[in-house]
């Protein structure tokens, strides 16, 4: 009989250790990024004369988010990350007597966006 006990107390006691369950993780990373470059150039000549202008702009922006979620037992991650690069180049030449004018405009904008979903069943 004490060995009996002894079985079913065990038992009750291994059955009672089961591991948690955790509840879903949601997780959402995002970036973004804006660049601009503008140039404008203008050159101008009187009489016997000659003139020149150059104009060069170079823009890189990162914009990049993290985002993790992690209760026990389970793991959630979004990374999002966006890159971009703005070059504008003008130049004018004038010759004698003359006028010239240039110019550039050069935009970038990007989104990244990552996302993690856990989901754990009861």
């Amino acid at each position: 009989m004490k060995k009996l006990l002894m079985s079913v107390s065990l038992i009750a006691v291994l059955g009672s250790i089961v591991p948690a369950d955790a509840g879903s993780t949601l997780a959402i990373g995002g970036g973004a990024n804006l660049g601009n470059v503008t140039t404008l150039t203008g050159a101008g000549a009187l009489g016997n004369a000659a003139a020149a202008s150059a104009a060069n702009g170079i823009n890189t922006s990162v914009g990049s988010g993290v985002a993790v979620a992690t209760p026990a037992g389970s793991l959630s991650a979004g990374i999002g990350t966006s890159i971009g690069q703005s070059i504008g180049q003008s130049g004018a030449v004038a010759g004698p007597g003359g006028a010239a004018l240039s110019g550039a405009f050069s935009n970038n904008g990007g989104v990244g966006v990552g996302g993690g979903f856990t989901n754990v069943l009861p």
